[in-house]
């Protein structure tokens, strides 16, 4: 095989994910990390009172369904932004800190 390794801006847009559907910008990412921040403060909340009644299990599950939406598009922006380019110093914090 002939040839170099094309560096990531020299390969055409149209061969590359667009982690801006996933969010526009950085600015939106860390508005959702702290949502998920202070999610997981209200997990205490809830243990052991599922049974109070059927309102506070809906509740309880709707909470655990966002901070879990919310967490895997962390996970999935902050990986694939990793991925892009491992040696990006930048994008290796930003997965270290969702994983």
């Amino acid at each position: 095989m002939t040839g170099s390794i094309k560096k990531r801006e020299e390969i055409d847009n149209s061969y590359k994910w667009k982690l801006e559907d996933i969010y526009a910008d950085e600015q939106k990412f860390e508005q959702d990390f702290n949502q998920v921040q202070e999610l997981i403060k209200e997990e205490n909340s809830y243990k052991g009172s599922l049974s109070n009644s059927t309102g506070y299990l809906l509740k309880a599950l709707q909470w655990s369904e966002e901070l879990e939406r919310k967490t895997e598009k962390l996970y999935v922006y902050s990986r694939m932004r990793r991925d892009e380019d491992n040696s990006n110093h930048h994008y290796q914090a930003l997965f270290d800190r969702v994983q």
